[in-house]
This record gives C-alpha cells, structure tokens and sequence, in this order.
C-alpha cells in the first residue's frame, strides 16, 4: 500500500487492521504516529487481513478512509482549508492525478518568467503546434 501526502503540511498516520475495533482519540495518540511529510510517498505493508483504516492527523483534525486491497494508493489532498483522504486502486487510471494544492496565481507564478513579457495565445498556439509536429515526427521515424 502506498501512501502519499498531497498537502504543504506534514502529517502523523496510523493504519488498523480489520480487527482493530477499539475506538481512539487521535488528539491523544497522534503524537506517537509516524509522520507523513508533505509531499512524500510512502510503502507500506499492513499485516493481513483488510480492509484497514488510514488515519491522517493533520492540522488537528483526523481524515480517514479504508483501503481493501494492500495495493491501493491512500492519497492525503487539501481541498481549500478542508483535508480529504481518496482511494485509488491498482490500476485506476486517476491515480496519480492529484488536484494541485495552493492558489491560482501560485500555479501560474510557475509559469512567469521575469524580464520577459508573457506570450500572446496565438504564440503560444503556434509554439505548440510546432512542437507537436516535431514530435509526431521523431515518433514516425522511430525515435
């Protein structure tokens, strides 16, 4: 199982086997969890049987899902100041898409480049359909 942590803030988890019923006060044992850091993925291997549940402790607050197949991917994601905790399974073809994580200007800060003025849409129409073409062909004379 892996698990992966898709926020700007490191969390503790804990995963529980199907016979783990006790309840638990994770304001309590959180403390004791291994950390998940903000941005890391992780493998890990829960003793059998499943299903299990994940729990993250982020920012005060417990997110939890339940996995039932040690080879899903437990994905820890902010949706605005909310956390949310999503399932994918082996072979899902959303798994590692990810919504990103901060504000819009963030995102297409990534894009600005200093001293240079941003380009028109038709440059950048005509930037990509250059690089389309040289790509369709590499891929036609097999490289």
């Amino acid at each position: 199982m892996e698990l992966s942590n898709h926020t700007t803030t490191d969390a503790n988890f804990k995963i529980s086997g199907s016979g783990d019923d006790a309840p638990h006060d994770p304001v309590e044992e959180a403390a004791h969890w291994p950390v998940l850091r903000a941005g890391a993925v992780i493998s890990q291997s829960p003793a059998p049987p499943g299903p299990w549940r994940i729990d993250f402790y982020v920012e005060g607050r417990d997110v939890a899902a339940e996995s039932t197949a040690d080879s899903d991917r437990v994905n820890l994601v902010q949706a605005g100041d909310a956390f949310r905790a999503e399932v994918r399974r082996n072979g899902d073809i959303r798994d590692g898409m990810v919504p990103p994580v901060g504000s819009v200007r963030r995102l297409f800060g990534l894009l600005n480049r200093p001293g240079l003025r941003a380009p028109t849409v038709q440059e950048l129409t005509e930037n990509m359909a250059e690089y389309v073409a040289e790509d369709n062909d590499r891929i036609r004379r097999g490289g």
